[in-house]
């Protein structure tokens, strides 16, 4: 199990993520999903913002340089998990 860390500051002082895949809700997977089937973003800062626990705000003051940190940390802590493919 990997958990990662990171740190970002949207405009309340740096603030640090733990990011731990095997913790991760299955309506995250569920959200993302729906952002593709759809095309839309909507469901993903959903998503993210549920799972990392900020507000609708907090994921707006968002940059997209911080949200491409979380996401390759969401991805660096999954590829250490296996997840399963339900077969």
């Amino acid at each position: 199990m990997a958990v990662v860390k990171v740190t970002i500051d949207i405009g309340q002082g740096p603030r640090e993520l733990t990011i731990d895949t095997k913790k991760m809700k299955l309506g995250f997977y569920d959200d993302l999903e729906e952002a593709t089937e759809n095309n839309s973003f909507r469901p993903i800062m959903r998503a993210y913002g549920a799972f990392l626990g900020l507000t609708r705000e907090e994921m707006r003051e968002m940059t997209l340089e911080q949200f491409e940190r979380i996401a390759v940390a969401i991805k660096d802590s999954a590829s250490a998990a296996k997840i399963p493919n339900g077969s």
